[in-house]
């Protein structure tokens, strides 16, 4: 399983790590890094978004410019929008799903993942 984390936060990022033990997991704090994982990988299981990032975009721009890259060969299996932001958990799942991209809210710390039609 290959798994892609965009946050700021650190320890989000080391939570993630634990929640996915065993699997390949790829860490994103800015959209150069996020960019660089998907130009290497390119295909991921999960990919997480938090909304409001310290030193970059915003996960909502973040999101756009992924859709203008999804192809059939790198469509996610699944987007979770992990931001305790609502207005900007909204605007990511409204990106990801207008795109036709399998999204799930799962707020941070939050054990289980809520499909939502967004």
């Amino acid at each position: 399983m290959k798994v892609l984390i965009l946050d700021d936060e650190r320890h989000r990022h080391d939570a993630y790590d634990k929640q996915y033990a065993g699997a390949e997991v790829w860490h994103a704090y800015t959209m150069r890094q996020f960019q660089d994982a998907w130009a290497k990988v390119r295909r991921f299981d999960v990919v997480s978004f938090d909304h409001d990032l310290a030193y970059s975009e915003t996960g909502a721009e973040i999101a756009e410019w992924m859709v203008k890259r999804v192809t059939p060969s790198t469509t996610p299996g699944v987007c979770r929008v992990h931001s305790w932001n609502p207005v900007g958990a909204k605007a990511i799942m409204q990106i990801l799903a207008a795109a036709g991209l399998n999204v799930e809210r799962a707020p941070f710390a939050c054990a289980n993942a809520e499909v939502i039609d967004a």
